[in-house]
């Protein structure tokens, strides 16, 4: 909660950021009020009245306003328009995706044109502009170029400016904030037909404070083209509240039971360590997770040298693909001692987290080096070309047992014995298959060479990408403090309501409200921070001390927050 005069001290972690400059409205949210959601409109715009929140971001598909070549279709943008003029909403339309007759779009721009123009002409009262969503996915852009990209927003940017020279235009917001393909696409001369750098830099795993670094390298890469004056939104953001599918957690008290190990008699260690950038989310739901073992203990780093595996013969040492490859080869060595290691998700020590001089936290990609000391493989589509990019089925090797009944959440992440060394096993438990391709996703490297412990490694993400409705609100509000004090002038959350079909997908639970319109935590959060930070204030300036940030600004009425 924030309080007036009182330090916002979300217990956080290393970093200090200062920018002063004033506020304008920094407040939107992503709807689906042109598709599928319009059935929620007055209880949407009555929510937006309530925060308040006067952005919205909503699609003007071209499949759905020219069904065919020349048949117009207005009837669903009209209502949203007047809809939100009536409630004082403003709209940020997204002119995207192709149809059947124009495939690809910028390949077609006559075509592509002319749906923009008799789009903007329409509706010539929207100030802002973005072209395309997500150009770097191919989810979107079927085969994403950055210098095909460029090509069509250096024509679409012309054409808008020739209907309106006010006109504001956004560059596409981009999955991530993908250095390389904004890199080629401003050496193509992308900087000469935007007016604003949209990007959505989502990162399941991470907590707000890692966007930090980001958001700085990203200003640096745009002040390297001159680009440096344009303002930088964030047009999508958010993270889940998604339930996590169990399936390592299933069956690790088997695999346990194998290796004799019990785990309703040992302590699970677990490293949580602040003052490193090595940080768990939710120190409750990790202890709710494992609950079948004796206790979770949480350890810092400098444990790690002299960690006993008598004491402590099991131990997680990160929840995600990131860890602080300083201390590694205390982990070598303990697994040499004997220890046995826990990799709970994604590829093992993909990441390495640094802390830099100015206390930002940094992630920087490690390879597999880091593995191969492990005597632990990994393989993916984008190292190996003949490696799926998804698996089309999982099966639990037969001397494993055969009751579990296991979700199928696809990897693309998969495990290898090309690293193993003496007489190292890796045993197979959980495989991921497609017709050409068979490799194990949950696997028990039992190692007896130079190294004498043990490592059971599961490459599902899934347990990375949920938080809790309280975690949730929290990333919100260390999201706006944190990027608004970096310069970011506008961020929309993604999304209002959450559609939540299925409860255990990801992108189906990441709005501020249930899909039956009940709010959740976060809008919670949301609604407070607009009440204690609206638009006029000045920017948050963000100082750290004792790894916990502190947050202040001026709200117009001059009071100060802190």
């Amino acid at each position: 909660m924030l309080l007036k005069q009182t330090i916002l001290s979300t217990v956080l972690y290393l970093g200090a950021f200062s920018l002063c400059s004033g506020t304008i409205d920094p407040y939107g949210v992503c709807t689906h009020l042109s598709r599928g959601e319009w059935k929620f409109a007055p209880e949407i715009f009555q929510t937006l009245q309530e925060l308040p929140c006067h952005w919205i971001r909503t699609d003007f598909d071209w499949k759905h306003v020219e069904t065919k070549p020349g048949v117009w279709n207005f009837a669903h943008l009209d209502r949203l328009c007047s809809s939100a003029e009536k409630n004082s909403v403003n709209i940020l339309p997204i002119l995207d995706y192709e149809v059947p007759w124009a495939t690809p779009a910028w390949k077609n721009l006559d075509v592509w044109g002319n749906y923009v123009r008799t789009v903007a002409k329409r509706y010539s009262h929207l100030p802002y502009w973005e072209v395309w969503n997500e150009p770097n996915l191919a989810t979107f852009w079927k085969t994403p170029d950055a210098l095909h990209y460029t090509i069509l927003l250096k024509y679409t940017y012309s054409l808008l400016k020739q209907i309106n020279p006010e006109f504001k235009i956004l560059y596409g917001g981009t999955a991530g904030i993908p250095y390389t393909f904004l890199e080629k696409s401003l050496q193509a001369g992308a900087g000469s037909c935007f007016d604003i750098l949209s990007i959505h830099p989502y990162n399941w795993q991470l907590p707000p404070e890692f966007l930090v670094y980001e958001l700085r390298k990203l200003k640096t890469l745009m002040k390297r083209y001159h680009q440096e004056k344009k303002p930088i939104w964030i047009t999508e953001m958010s993270w889940s509240t998604g339930k996590e599918q169990k399936i390592l957690t299933t069956l690790l008290p088997e695999i346990l039971q194998k290796i004799k190990l019990l785990p309703e008699k040992n302590d699970l260690a677990v490293i949580h360590d602040p003052a490193h950038g090595h940080f768990l989310p939710d120190k409750e739901q990790i202890e709710k997770k494992y609950l079948f073992f004796r206790k979770v203990r949480f350890l810092s780093l400098d444990r790690l040298k002299d960690l006993d595996p008598e004491e402590f013969p099991i131990l997680l040492p990160s929840v995600t693909e990131n860890f602080p490859m300083h201390f590694f080869a205390d982990l070598v060595d303990y697994v040499r001692r004997g220890g046995i290691l826990l990799l709970s998700g994604g590829l093992p020590f993909f990441y390495d987290v640094r802390i830099a001089k100015d206390g930002t936290i940094e992630t920087h990609p490690a390879g597999d080096h880091f593995s191969k000391e492990l005597h632990i493989g990994w393989e993916t589509h984008w190292i190996r070309q003949e490696v799926p990019a998804k698996e089309k089925r999982q099966k639990l090797n037969p001397e494993w047992s055969k009751s579990q009944k296991l979700p199928f959440v696809p990897c693309g992440r998969f495990l290898t014995a090309k690293h193993l060394r003496g007489k190292d096993r890796m045993i197979p438990i959980l495989s991921a298959e497609t017709s050409q391709y068979t490799a194990p996703i949950l696997a028990l490297y039992d190692l007896n060479s130079d190294l004498k412990g043990k490592i059971i490694a599961y490459t599902g993400t899934e347990g990375n990408e949920m938080v809790s409705e309280t975690q949730q609100a929290q990333m919100l509000g260390r999201l706006y403090l944190l990027a608004l004090a970096e310069g970011v002038e506008r961020i929309f959350w993604f999304n209002l309501r959450s559609s939540e079909r299925n409860a255990f997908s990801r992108d189906e639970h990441l709005g501020l409200l249930h899909a039956d319109l009940q709010p959740k935590k976060a809008y919670t959060a949301y609604r407070t921070l607009i009440k204690m930070l609206p638009p006029g204030s000045s920017r948050p300036v963000v100082t750290m001390k004792n790894f916990s940030y502190l947050a202040s600004w001026t709200r117009p009425d001059q009071e100060r927050i802190y």
